[in-house]
């Protein structure tokens, strides 16, 4: 994607009609950056500087050593993908040695993982004016450079570090890590007055999307405007114009634009409640602003990547951010992944103990297994990021359940955001069949592309939540039936049946509400009478052998199968 043809989509990147007729940033004083439309382009190339490409994963050369997040090294050898052996390593969809599939659950042997949170230090910053701004205060708001009433200044000054530390952590296990990143964000905001309009107007924003309501106020707008206005005078000297402050100052701006219209239909597919982790159900209701974003891909350069911010949580905020736009547009995500914690993967995997894994068993069934009866790992050459990402998706899928029934863990909320997010990361940046083709010259599978997809509507359900946006959902099933209307698989062998079955139903339950609902349905309901199914029961146990959350998609899948049946 050049430079050009991200401009013709500005009019998906937008703000309040308002704010756009005011006030407009000039990055321009900033100066020109280095390679702007391939940073578009090859998104991992984004803040990180030359010495640090740790994650840069799909760019590895085939047949070349990879070191995964943890430092855990895969090599690609003559016989497939080796793994460095380890006595308590688990795999839900691992085949054994003679090719056949591992069992869905790993070995009771396996010891239980205790999962220590190891969170990067945090400074804690002096105490600042807002500190001392609380909603019974007698203290004046005039400490700070705002000329909004006192009353209304302290009610958000109070407000906004509960939403910034919702953030990064959630309840009474990261509590101090919230509030921690809440003061560092806060404590530049009395030297920095367009950090502190952004934020107030970032807040605003989320008030807004969370009420329900969908017109901006003259206040909100008015606040907004002051914040660009503000922006645009400090980044235009020279020895102050990338700050941290100035970078937190125009991601506010950037993930806060107009609040997204919601899709068409009165039905919208059942989703976990993963969708409150982090507020994605929130930030996701808000348009990207492009003008915004090239400014801040252009001081994250300027700094030498998002690894040089020092102000704990920003770069991981960035990371996210990123993420949310991947999700929205169903692009690559245009930053590293970049997480909280170092523990919430082990020896390369998901920090899963097998005491989770044993309670959910039952529940889930054999997760992934199906994936392993389509393909051999040993044969698939180029699919190995593919794979690695299904594997993460039945871990966390335990993790959902386990989440969801309120079943105590060590795991923090902290670290279930890093492996929610490194997740999405890892699988909105997989390639797709074209580029896998023309990057690989040896890949022949009809199914990898129709999978791909399938898997990304998965995550929207259950994973990484997307609030029923008008985009996504549609672009999905847009691409996914384009996929299958190009193959005839239904002389296939069983294995290739189960997954077109799974496919199909994920595209069903992604066109909850849309105009292309029936023909997934005719189509499903064809495939079902070839497979011979012909009890919820059996299509229940073939669709858990890939990904399936019961708890969540049981629901849609018993009124698609009612639906067919009537």
């Amino acid at each position: 994607m050049d430079l050009a043809s991200v401009r013709s989509e500005k009019s998906l990147f937008s703000m309040n009609e308002a704010l756009l007729e005011t006030e407009s940033i000039s990055y321009d004083v900033l100066g020109d950056f280095h390679d702007a439309t391939e940073s578009l382009n090859l998104p991992y190339r984004i803040g990180l500087a030359n010495n640090d490409k740790r994650e840069l994963r799909p760019h590895h050369a085939p047949g070349a050593r990879r070191d995964d997040h943890s430092g855990a090294e895969w090599t690609r050898t003559s016989k497939g993908l080796s793994v460095p052996p380890s006595s308590d390593r688990k795999r839900v969809v691992k085949p054994t040695k003679d090719g056949k599939s591992h069992k869905a659950y790993p070995s009771k042997h396996r010891a239980s993982t205790t999962s220590t949170q190891k969170l990067i230090r945090i400074a804690r910053p002096q105490p600042t004016p807002w500190t001392m701004l609380g909603p019974n205060s007698a203290l004046t708001a005039s400490v700070l450079p705002c000329n909004l009433p006192d009353s209304l200044l302290k009610q958000y000054l109070h407000q906004i570090p509960y939403t910034l530390g919702e953030m990064v952590s959630r309840g009474a296990s990261g509590s101090d890590y919230g509030k921690a990143f809440a003061m560092n964000v806060m404590s530049s905001i009395t030297a920095s007055p367009a950090l502190l309009h952004s934020i107030i107007f970032a807040q605003m924003l989320y008030d807004r999307v969370h009420q329900g309501i969908h017109s901006a106020t003259p206040i909100e707008v008015e606040v907004g405007s002051t914040a660009v206005e503000h922006l645009n005078r400090e980044i235009s000297n020279p020895k102050r114009a990338v700050s941290e402050s100035h970078i937190w100052a125009v991601v506010a701006l950037a993930y806060s634009g107009r609040v997204a219209v919601l899709r068409s239909g009165l039905q919208y597919p059942h989703q976990s409640f993963l969708k409150e982790l982090q507020s994605i159900h929130v930030y996701c209701r808000m348009e990207v602003v492009f003008e915004h974003v090239l400014g801040l891909i252009k001081m994250i350069e300027m700094v030498g990547g998002l690894q040089n911010i020092s102000t704990p949580g920003i770069a991981q905020m960035i990371s996210l951010a990123g993420i949310i736009g991947a999700c929205r547009m169903v692009q690559k995500p245009i930053f590293p992944f970049i997480p909280h914690t170092t523990s919430f993967l082990q020896d390369g995997e998901l920090n899963v103990s097998q005491a989770e894994f044993d309670i959910v068993a039952a529940e889930l069934g054999n997760l992934g297994t199906g994936f392993w009866d389509v393909w051999d790992v040993r044969s698939a050459s180029g699919m190995f990021d593919f794979f690695a990402v299904i594997q993460h998706a039945c871990d966390f899928t335990v993790v959902v359940e386990n989440y969801i029934r309120g079943r105590w863990t060590s795991r923090t909320s902290t670290e279930i955001m890093d492996q929610r997010n490194y997740i999405q990361h890892s699988l909105m940046s997989l390639k797709s069949y074209s580029e896998l083709a023309a990057d690989e010259g040896t890949v022949d599978e009809v199914h990898y592309e129709s999978a791909r997809l399938a898997v990304i509507i998965y995550s929207f359900l259950v994973i990484f939540p997307i609030p029923p946006v008008a985009g996504p959902f549609e672009t999905l099933t847009r691409l996914l039936r384009q996929e299958l209307e190009q193959h005839d698989l239904k002389d296939g062998r069983p294995a290739r049946l189960h997954i077109q079955l799974w496919v199909l139903m994920m595209g069903c339950i992604a066109s909850v509400g849309l105009p292309c609902r029936p023909w997934f349905l005719s189509q499903l309901a064809v495939y079902l009478k070839i497979a011979k199914v012909e009890r919820w029961q059996n299509l229940q146990e073939i669709l858990q052998t890939f990904l399936w959350h019961p708890g969540t998609n049981n629901v849609d899948g018993l009124d698609i199968w009612d639906e067919i049946e009537a």
